[in-house]
């Protein structure tokens, strides 16, 4: 080490940041990636409550992709009418217990 920055060490001087070159490419490539990546993972949802909220019709004839087409509230009313979906909500909360409780004790 030179005197200088040991200097700059011991004296709590901030030092400069060493990378400049190319830094600006990086941050444009990296957000690229990361809007890329994120319309990659946000599809899949938006279009599974797209298709929750539309019709029959225009599901089976592919026509729903970002938003619901004929809304409809059908499906989720036959769901909560049925009444059997918190008896599978339990079910899935014990065996989610059960195994994290099993993997935290068993290995």
């Amino acid at each position: 080490m030179t005197n200088t920055t040991q200097r700059l060490r011991f004296s709590g001087a901030k030092q400069k940041n060493k990378i400049q070159v190319g830094s600006f490419a990086v941050d444009v490539i990296l957000i690229l990636f990361f809007i890329l990546a994120s319309v990659i993972f946000v599809y899949p949802f938006l279009n599974v409550v797209a298709v929750s909220f539309s019709s029959n019709s225009m599901i089976t004839t592919g026509q729903v992709s970002w938003f619901p087409r004929e809304f409809t509230t059908i499906g989720y009313e036959l769901l909560f009418k049925e009444g059997n979906i918190w008896g599978s909500y339990l079910n899935t909360v014990i065996i989610c217990r059960f195994k994290d409780c099993n993997h935290f004790f068993f290995i």
